[in-house]
């Protein structure tokens, strides 16, 4: 069995510190992702937060170069930067609505939770990605930590 490969979308982008120009154009985006395609990575880790420090610049090139439309599997994790909570009904509800213009997508494939959102109940949180999850925006929902098992 072959292995199974992700493309952290990351790199994409450009921002005032970049640690990468490469892919930085959507020309060069579809570039990339014909070489992608040629070797068989088909799936795409993104973030509303991507590239670090220039948000939604990864997803807007991503958009802009048809990654979806081409046959891409996207996962994308909710916008983290800004002050305040963020995985509260709003603030995923913004999120990923913004993820699919920009993406020119009705659905991603995964929403993650990009990191802890302590000023928001667990309770609201679960709330929310259900919400969205329940209006079809996006097939599965994984946490922002790795999986543990909980003794009660």
């Amino acid at each position: 069995m072959p292995a199974h490969l992700v493309f952290g979308a990351g790199g994409i982008g450009t921002t005032a510190k970049s640690f990468t120009f490469t892919w930085d154009t959507p020309e060069k985006v579809s570039e990339l992702l014909l070489v992608l395609d040629r070797i068989g990575v088909t799936e795409l880790d993104s973030a509303a937060s991507y590239p670090p420090g220039n948000p939604w610049n990864t997803e807007t090139l991503l958009g802009q170069s048809k990654a979806a439309a081409k046959g891409f599997i996207i996962d994308s994790k909710v916008a983290v930067h800004g002050q305040g909570p963020k995985l509260h009904d709003s603030g995923v509800g913004a999120s990923i609505d913004q993820t699919l213009e920009l993406l020119g997508t009705s659905k991603i494939r995964t929403l993650y939770a990009h990191s802890p959102d302590p000023e928001t109940s667990l309770e609201d949180q679960a709330a929310a990605f259900d919400k969205q999850y329940r209006a079809g925006k996006f097939e599965r929902v994984r946490p922002c930590v790795p999986e543990t098992n909980f003794e009660r």
